[in-house]
Parts: structure tokens; sequence; C-alpha cells
């Protein structure tokens, strides 16, 4: 499922305020790559900052222990014609533990990134800045729905250069 926000509000106070809503609680991604999961495999990861949420830092041990967890992931962007997007993944996980957990990425910096994870693979692994070398929680993701988003913020931005920066 994919969820878009356009951040188009009466003045600049507005917005700033509505781009704090969507960055509320999320952890911030502190490091993209790929790991080599053998001689023909990469397997994408990220690292995040998880410093606030202690909750999580054994969450990549205890996956690892009890096998698969039963994950629900949605993509939601936040889009402005300032040229402002943000993108988060929300991740609920319902078994063997209950938690959620919601990772941003600003296009302006990701933007890249993400666009091969939506053309390239279905799955994500996370690795929390406070949990041992090596331990990542892995899940799927719905391509789909990331390259819906990243879609309409290259257009988005197409658009409000050919304006001038004003956008609609």
């Amino acid at each position: 499922m994919t969820t878009l926000r356009n951040v188009n509000y009466s003045g600049p106070k507005a917005k700033r305020q509505a781009l704090a809503d969507f960055k509320a609680g999320t952890l911030q991604v502190t490091r993209v790559g790929y790991l080599a999961a053998d001689k023909t495999l990469l397997a994408p990861v990220i690292q995040v900052d998880a410093t606030a949420r202690p909750d999580l830092h054994d969450l990549a041990r205890v996956h690892r222990s009890e096998g698969s967890f039963d994950t629900v992931t949605a993509w939601d962007f936040c889009i402005s014609t300032g040229m402002t997007g943000l993108a988060r993944l929300s991740v609920d996980i319902n078994r063997p533990v209950k938690t959620r957990f919601t990772i941003l990425f600003p296009l302006q910096k990701f933007f890249d990134y993400l666009d091969n994870l939506a053309d390239d693979f279905t799955f994500l692994s996370v690795k929390f800045d406070s949990s041992p070398m090596g331990d990542a929680l892995a899940f799927t993701y719905d391509p789909a729905s990331l390259k819906q988003g990243l879609t309409l913020y290259a257009a988005t931005r197409l658009f409000t250069s050919e304006k001038g920066g004003r956008g609609l």
C-alpha cells in the first residue's frame, strides 16, 4: 500500500508543521548499501539510528532465533512542489513479538538507492546502529508501491523545475 501526501499548505508555517508531523517518531537512515550474500547475489541493507528505541536493539537476535516474523510493510510519501520529498517505510511486526517502527528516507539523498530497490529487489535488511555487528532484520516490501511514490516525486521535481520552482 502506498499513501501519498502533497504538502502545499497555505503558508510556510503550515508546511513546516506538516513535514514535522510526517517525520515524528521515525528512525533516521545513517547508511545504505549492499552486502554480498554469495558470489552472485547482493542484498540491500540500511543502517538506522535506533538510539531512541531500545526495544529494537535485540530484534535481530530474536529474528535469528525464532525464524521468520509476521511482518506487514507500507510506504508513504510526503511530496512538496518546493522540492521537499520524504519517503517512510512503516514496518509492523506481529509475531513472535509485536512492535512497529518507521524509517525515514529524505528523497533528495536516497532517491537513487530507493529507485534501485524498487527495480531490482523485494526485500530489505535493516541494521540498527545499537545492535551488534552482523545483526540485521530482513523483511519484504512491495516494490510497486515504492516505485509509484518515486515516480510521483520525480514528476513533481520535473514540473517544479520547469515552472521556476513555483509548482502548481
